[in-house]
């Protein structure tokens, strides 16, 4: 808002708030609606400003609750004393469109489509039966019905911003959801770092895991042999008793996922005998990037008996995430800390017992990035005005950059997530979607989808300049004027 001392005398200390309205002019009757400040409701405050200093601003306000759906006006009133005559009033330029809340949608996060393998995802499953979808803009492949169910085949990787715009009766709103295609080659992957020796004459059980790709996976063995008496299932699961003599053999194991894509890992697998000093607990969970973590490895013999101390415990390869240490104590060692980055690290752990027996492990510790989304706070221009603008994250966020849609002619978005420039003359009204990545402090990738919004034209005064409203004292010209003007700002678009 721009407000402005068109009078001849100081304004000093005068209380002022922003009032709704049903009509173009704000009386102190018209209820209140306060700000949000640091998390906190203010309904006024005091403002001074001389003859004919004015002064901008942007604020966030919170609508009356029970409000009923339709146009309403905002506006701002000062409490004057003076000359001015109580029923003295300001005007309430800014049309705020209040929809019902069933077509209210937050920014829609759609979980993510694979190119070439069919996607289906329902937008709306609580908006009411009147409600319906009447427009968007959707990757090649897709379609939306009117009851908010997005379906077909994606046949374009990318990041897309979805365009929708939500109907209920006369009332339309705009939603904006982010989609990410993914291309169906080399996300599929076999992710079992390495199998557990077999205790021979022992019982053994171990399922297979795989990542990427579209769900469910079918196992098999395209090269080796298992030991007799051990079983590959086509869920990925081997188990069985053997008989088979101590060694290790390769297996070449083979992934499909439900849209066709195949993966392949060799792995071996050893057999042990009775007695032999064995690493277990190789798969540890995985971690997240700047939060406390803890695994361990446990040492044992195979077919039972006490371990024969001391046991020492040593890293032969790779290293550890940064931020994590290894901590031995007898049979176990701890693995704990705070991963300080993102990432796959593959590490191999020997452990030796007090009679010269050993073993090996390979381990890969998997640490994710922070979860986040982008925040985006557009604020509506119209053409040949500023552009203003804030995309915000966790704490750190940094180096944003569009990957998708685009913004009109004349706005720029900086690495810190602002948006910069003026909207040119000729830019169209409407929808302009878009899609932001970022990176958070810890290195992870943040995604986030908004729209900015190039208003139409200005609807026409319904009374020239800022006047009182009809039935209003004078004011003279002894008298001054708290003037509001809109400066292109119809209302604040969050996503």
């Amino acid at each position: 808002v721009r407000l402005r001392n068109d009078g001849i005398r100081p304004l000093t200390a005068a209380p002022w708030r922003y009032l709704l309205s049903g009509n173009p002019v704000a009386t102190e009757t018209d209820p209140v609606v306060p700000r949000v400040v640091a998390g906190a409701l203010v309904a006024e405050e005091l403002l001074t400003l001389q003859p004919g200093e004015e002064l901008l601003r942007v604020d966030e306000v919170e609508l009356p609750p029970g409000l009923a759906p339709g146009t309403w006006r905002l506006g701002v009133r000062a409490e004057i004393v003076g000359d001015l005559a109580p029923a003295d009033n300001a005007r309430a330029p800014w049309p705020v469109e209040l929809v019902p809340a069933a077509a209210q949608l937050q920014v829609v996060h759609l979980p993510d489509a694979l190119a070439g393998a069919q996607y289906l995802y329902a937008l709306a499953d609580t908006v009411p039966g009147a409600a319906r979808f009447v427009s968007a803009s959707l990757p090649p492949g897709l379609a939306l019905s009117e009851s908010g169910l997005l379906s077909g085949t994606p046949s374009q990787p990318g990041t897309y911003a979805l365009a929708l715009v939500l109907e209920v009766g006369a009332v339309r709103s705009p939603v904006t959801a982010v989609l990410r295609v993914l291309p169906p080659t080399a996300l599929l992957a076999v992710a079992t770092p390495s199998l557990p020796v077999v205790a021979r004459l022992g019982t053994y059980s171990w399922a297979l895991s795989a990542s990427g790709g579209v769900a469910p996976y079918r196992w098999g063995l395209v090269e080796g042999t298992l030991p007799d008496g051990l079983l590959l299932s086509e869920a990925g699961r081997i188990s069985g008793r053997t008989s088979a003599e101590e060694g290790s053999r390769a297996l070449r194991l083979r992934v499909a996922d439900a849209a066709g894509t195949v993966a392949e890992r060799t792995l071996a697998l050893r057999v042990v005998g009775e007695g032999a000093l064995l690493i277990t607990s190789v798969s540890p969970p995985v971690a997240q990037a700047g939060v406390e973590y803890a695994a361990d490895l446990v040492a044992e013999r195979v077919g039972g008996g006490g371990l024969e101390g001391p046991l020492a415990w040593r890293k032969v390869a790779g290293e550890l995430p940064p931020g994590l240490e290894m901590q031995g104590f007898g049979g176990s060692l701890l693995v704990r800390g705070t991963p300080l980055q993102a990432g796959l690290f593959a590490v191999t752990f020997e452990v030796e017992d007090g009679k010269g027996r050993s073993d090996q492990a390979a381990v890969v510790f998997q640490v994710l990035s922070h979860a986040g989304w982008l925040r985006t706070e557009f604020v509506p221009a119209r053409p040949g005005a500023p552009a203003s603008g804030q995309i915000t994250g966790p704490a750190g966020a940094r180096a944003f950059r569009l990957v998708g849609g685009a913004l009109p002619e004349g706005v720029t978005l900086d690495a810190a997530g602002r948006l910069a420039g003026t909207v040119s003359p000729e830019a169209r009204p409407g929808l302009y979607p878009v899609t932001v990545v970022a990176v958070d402090g810890l290195g992870g990738a943040l995604l986030g989808g908004g729209a900015f919004e190039v208003l139409g034209e200005t609807p026409a005064p319904d009374a020239g300049g800022c006047a009182a409203a009809p039935g209003a004292v004078g004011w003279g010209l002894a008298a001054w004027l708290l003037c509001v003007t809109t400066r292109g700002q119809r209302r604040l678009r969050r996503t």
